[in-house]
């Protein structure tokens, strides 16, 4: 793990150099923008779908606004209150606290409360929150895997 520095040297095969009309607060934002974009196209994202998606985390909150822009309806987990509050200011149709560990129970409920997801993007990698959108995605839904739980 690199700690924070000013400058960090990389090859030029992995730079992009930003227009002069970006600036780099734009241009960071790029990053996590593609891994939203990316996710949606993974999961055959179509207008009117049923999207779950799991950790309102900034990639979380990045894919939920990549998905209304899709046309998706679109549910959000998190443990955080304060996380759910900014993705109901985002836009989502449907916040679900998590206060469990119980994967099928979690899932029970969001279904209980919204229905199947017909894709799933799950932004934390972890285990609980994984099983989660595995039961919570209807039979022959998509589901990306997009969080890495190193912990």
């Amino acid at each position: 793990m690199v700690p924070f520095v000013s400058t960090f040297a990389y090859k030029a095969a992995f730079c992009f150099r930003l227009p002069e009309n970006v600036s780099l607060e734009e241009g960071a934002l790029l990053e996590p923008l593609a891994v939203a974009v990316h996710a949606c196209k993974r999961g055959k994202l179509s207008f009117g779908q049923k999207v779950l998606v799991c950790g309102a985390g900034p990639i979380g909150l990045v894919n939920l606004m990549v998905a209304r822009a899709g046309g998706a309806r679109v549910v959000i987990t998190d443990i955080s209150e304060a996380r759910l509050n900014k993705a109901k200011e985002l836009g989502a149709d449907g916040v679900f606290l998590v206060t469990s560990n119980d994967s099928r129970d979690n899932a029970d409920k969001i279904v209980e409360q919204f229905g199947y997801a017909d894709l799933t993007i799950e932004c934390t990698g972890v285990e609980s929150s994984i099983g989660t959108g595995l039961w919570a995605t209807k039979p022959g839904g998509s589901y990306v895997q997009v969080g890495v739980w190193e912990g």
